[in-house]
């Protein structure tokens, strides 16, 4: 590939009266300056996908999303910690400690409120400090500070894709030294409920599930994400 500029389009931008544009190749130099992509390297299709990430999806003008694209390069999203509600811890890992959990529509304070839109949620939890240390120590991961810029590029990776065999990404946390990736948490059908409420599962079952999570893994690669994540 040649320069970013070589793949130039014209964006509608977002403003009211939709007459304004700006260039493909200036988005994507301030992309190459906040994030670990190598935008230089990529064809003119990955250029073009990149981009159709951050048009609104209604809109047949195709009108520029600046505030997502905004969220995206100015991890994390949201920096309020006292929106969810963490819950029993249901998992724990090298690097995360996984629980269920609510995230609310407003602050909360001292108490929950009786009358507060939520929803529930999954948050995993990662101690940053925890992580920087353990990279410290081995050397082939980069050192702490690349760990963890290397973390919140895929976690961006993976809130912009969406499909309906992937848990939705609700938002990201950050309080002092740990990070919380918030999902969707499907609580009344998972793998565990459909056993309990069904048994065993029969060849065929099996096999619709199989290619559901194969499905899911073909758009994850085909997008340059590694599902080992």
């Amino acid at each position: 590939m040649g320069s970013v500029a070589s793949h130039c389009v014209s964006i509608s931008s977002a403003s009211r009266d939709g007459s304004g544009f700006v260039s493909c190749d200036a988005v994507l130099n301030v992309v190459v300056e906040l994030t670990l992509f190598r935008i230089h390297e990529w064809s003119a299709n990955e250029v073009s996908q990149f981009c159709a990430f951050f048009f609104r999806g209604e809109d047949s003008k195709q009108n520029f999303n600046y505030q997502l694209f905004l969220d995206y390069l100015f991890f994390p999203v949201s920096q309020d910690t006292s929106r969810v509600k963490l819950k029993e811890q249901i998992a724990t890992d090298d690097l995360f400690n996984t629980h269920e959990g609510k995230l609310y529509s407003v602050p909360l304070g001292p108490e929950e409120p009786d009358e507060c839109v939520c929803h529930p949620v999954i948050l995993k939890q990662l101690n940053m400090a925890k992580l920087s240390a353990e990279a410290e120590k081995n050397p082939q991961y980069g050192g702490g500070t690349d760990l963890v810029a290397q973390l919140r590029h895929r976690v961006n990776e993976l809130r912009l894709l969406t499909h309906p065999n992937l848990v939705g990404f609700q938002t990201t946390l950050q309080n002092g030294t740990s990070l919380y990736v918030v999902e969707d948490h499907h609580q009344i059908c998972t793998l565990r409920t459909i056993l309990e409420s069904f048994g065993p599962m029969k060849e065929p079952t099996i096999r619709r599930y199989l290619l559901q999570i194969l499905q899911a893994m073909s758009f994850l690669h085909d997008h340059g994400v590694q599902h080992g994540y």
